[in-house]
């Protein structure tokens, strides 16, 4: 399916999105989509310019130091309210409340600085069946003003309750319990969490700002944001620079979610390589972490694992 890129004023506001999404969702409650009626045209913006001040909040919410670079989760935070307005189109098979954020595969090519000119493009690239129903991937890409390719992202996400037409629903997984590592360091999400983050970077979904609007969408508790969870990891293993190491990839698979308030673990280790994919020689590769989000309270569960490696490992 050939693509083409309509191209937007400005970034979409997540909070008038929001705002709206209640009322839309009652349009687009489907039971059944075909794998062919994704929209044929993406979206984009031109111009986009990430600030100074976003960097060192996002830094000082992580407990990161102050650095020039402009942090990846950043790059997918600024990208967000782009995705969002895609799945909210009326060409879009499903519907954008509820959808749930399974997986986000990142090549973050060289390093982004604070203040450069960006162009941001998003595009629905497949829809696949799923044990809880159909997932959707969509890929973003950041290009800077030469129209090289800066930073490219593919999210997979989850809508519920809804099938695949001509798809057999694969079986669900087997749960099994969770072999937990070693912590590394442990992390504090207090009252208000979910608030603070939506201050930095204005994801403001109801699920995560408090307890009485997330039970209005049928969660127990408030949760953290996953890119909240992400940036905790990344804070952690990403490189400060990437066009001094060549560009790096990383990935993350959310589960569990995280309450607010909440206090989790948080390992990172070096991995080999044979653990992300054949052919590939099994050693240690330098710069190749794994790292893993858990708690044991009551009960032993996995919030998300994931990797950082070099580009080409």
């Amino acid at each position: 399916m050939s693509m083409s890129i309509r191209y937007l004023d400005a970034l979409p506001s997540l909070g008038k999105i929001y705002a709206q999404a209640g009322t839309e969702a009652l349009k687009k409650r489907p039971k059944k989509v075909s794998a062919d009626s994704l929209p044929s045209d993406g979206l984009g913006v031109r111009g986009v310019t990430i600030s100074r001040e976003t960097v060192n909040a996002v830094n000082r919410h992580v407990g990161a130091p102050t650095r020039d670079s402009v942090p990846s989760i950043v790059v997918f935070g600024t990208a967000f309210p782009l995705l969002i307005e895609l799945m909210r189109q009326p060409e879009f098979p499903l519907p954008m409340l509820g959808m749930i954020h399974l997986t986000n595969t990142v090549e973050h090519h060289r390093t982004i600085v604070p203040g450069e000119k960006l162009t941001f493009e998003v595009r629905p690239l497949s829809l696949d069946a799923h044990h809880a129903g159909v997932a959707c991937e969509i890929e973003t890409r950041v290009l800077d003003d030469g129209g090289d390719v800066v930073w490219t992202g593919t999210g997979v996400f989850l809508a519920k309750g809804v099938s695949l037409n001509g798809a057999q629903k694969p079986e669900r997984p087997e749960r099994e319990a969770p072999d937990l590592p070693p912590m590394n360091a442990q992390w504090s999400f207090a009252p208000g969490e979910g608030r603070r983050w939506a201050g930095i970077l204005g994801d403001y979904n109801p699920i995560h700002l408090s307890n009485v609007s997330a039970k209005l969408l049928g969660m127990k508790t408030a949760i953290v944001h996953g890119a909240d969870l992400a940036a905790h990891a990344l804070a952690a293993v990403e490189p400060a620079d990437a066009t001094a190491c060549g560009g790096y990839e990383w990935h993350i698979e959310f589960g569990a979610p995280v309450p607010i308030p909440s206090r989790i673990s948080f390992n990172q280790t070096a991995v080999k390589n044979a653990e992300f994919g054949e052919g590939n020689t099994g050693e240690e590769v330098e710069g190749l972490v794994g790292f893993t989000g858990f708690s044991t309270r009551k009960k032993p569960r996995t919030h998300f694992t994931g990797y950082v490696r070099p580009l080409g490992a």
